[in-house]
């Protein structure tokens, strides 16, 4: 069985929805990357957010998923995190593995000013 990328939302009658996407081009997953690997700390969080939603918009291909549906299904709570496992997911990494990395990487950082 192939590897499928899903999402679950709540509808606008608040019921969770779950979508399914099974094929995922190969640009998809190069985009996918290029977001892990993106410096926003100079960006604001709006537009960073506004990308990462415009990219799970452009990788499920129903209608039923646009911006606006996964602003108001997506828990706020989580928002940040639901974007961030969605985009690791579709390059085939570990969030978990990824967070860790950059983790270092600051803590380096801050060792080389030192």
């Amino acid at each position: 069985m192939a590897k499928e990328i899903t999402i679950q939302i709540l509808n606008e009658k608040g019921n969770k929805q779950t979508f399914k996407q099974n094929f995922i081009p190969a640009s998809k997953v190069i985009r996918a990357l290029d977001l892990i690997e993106q410096n926003n700390s100079e960006r604001p969080m709006r537009d960073v957010i506004a990308e990462r939603l415009n990219f799970m918009v452009e990788v499920f291909d129903n209608p039923k998923i646009t911006e606006e549906t996964l602003l108001d299904g997506i828990n706020g709570i989580d928002l940040m995190n639901t974007l961030f496992d969605f985009i690791c997911n579709v390059a085939g990494v570990d969030p978990k593995a990824m967070l860790a990395m950059e983790t270092e990487s600051q803590s380096k950082k801050q060792d080389d000013k030192s």
